[in-house]
């Protein structure tokens, strides 16, 4: 008995020796590109302390002097991971992408699926993307789902894309609401 109380304790102490948080976890770098990004940090003469801040950028736009191709070839990646690692250091911990986006409006005398009447037209944001359609949050406690059929020209839609749709089904018993896209009203930023 008094063995396995030495184990556990090892075992809590082990645990929690591991629970150093990994700061580029705060950024949108992937966590396969770490490795890439802590030998730019190494190039440019900084650490992981100055990520977001205006000294960062400065050993950066320093070190940026030749073409990107040459940068990318020195630290082992190619161009566009390199760009995305560099926008990420630039940024504060814990920044999200998503504030960037425009909340789409919604008809204040529309909340619930008691509400919809088939026919009407909501505004909405894709909220994800499926093999077989699309889910849009216009409001009320459940996205409405765009049938792949009922996509028309818009098979690209991507998710943070507000569209119009119209209503064509409902059914309150499971929750569902059955779209038909109407026109995109514009798109989510693209990274820069």
């Amino acid at each position: 008995m008094q063995g396995d109380s030495k184990i556990s304790a090892k075992r809590r102490k082990g645990a929690s020796d591991n629970l150093i948080p990994e700061p580029l976890d705060q950024t949108m770098i992937h966590p396969e590109s770490y490795s890439t990004a802590y030998r730019l940090l190494e190039l440019v003469g900084a650490d992981v302390k100055m990520i977001g801040t205006p000294e960062i950028a400065r050993l950066m736009d320093n070190w940026w002097k030749r073409s990107v191709q040459e940068r990318a070839k020195e630290i082992e990646t190619d161009e566009e991971t390199l760009l995305l690692i560099m926008k990420a250091l630039k940024q504060p911990l814990g920044y999200d992408l998503r504030s960037e986006i425009e909340q789409p409006t919604f008809r204040r005398d529309l909340s619930s699926i008691d509400e919809l009447v088939v026919g009407q037209c909501v505004s909405g944001v894709v909220s994800n993307v499926t093999s077989f359609g699309v889910f849009v949050d216009f409001g009320i406690e459940k996205n409405g789902l765009i049938h792949q059929s009922k996509l028309g020209s818009a098979s690209n839609l991507g998710p943070g894309d507000k569209c119009d749709c119209s209503v064509i089904s409902i059914d309150k018993a499971r929750l569902r609401v059955g779209l038909k896209f109407e026109r995109l009203k514009n798109s989510m930023p693209m990274l820069q």
